[in-house]
């Protein structure tokens, strides 16, 4: 299945200049249209142009197997996080026990 629509093309021209664009070297980012798209305006970005987009969907299949390995990629984040808090825990359980033991 494929969809097509138009999008306002925004460069932040800190990062990248209208040549690197036109040279296809960097590429802008797609979003709503000036006034439209507090996001855009507030982070500074300057609108260049419309952009013309088709998305060709992948099957079922590769999506829900995208999801999955997104949720996958938060989980282990989730994972990592928690066991640097609980690392940090023993570490004061096992401080305060070698207080009450010496």
């Amino acid at each position: 299945m494929q969809i097509t629509y138009e999008k306002t093309a925004w460069v932040d021209l800190r990062f990248a200049s209208l040549e690197s664009i036109q040279n296809g070297n960097s590429h802008p980012l797609l979003g709503e249209a000036p006034g439209n798209s507090g996001y855009f305006e507030r982070e500074g970005y300057a609108p260049i142009g419309k952009a013309s987009v088709t998305l060709t969907f992948f099957s079922e299949d590769e999506v829900l197997h995208g999801q999955i390995k997104s949720l996958d990629t938060q989980l282990q984040a989730v994972r990592a996080e928690a066991q640097v808090k609980e690392n940090a825990i023993l570490l004061q359980i096992s401080k305060l026990q070698s207080l009450t033991m010496g």
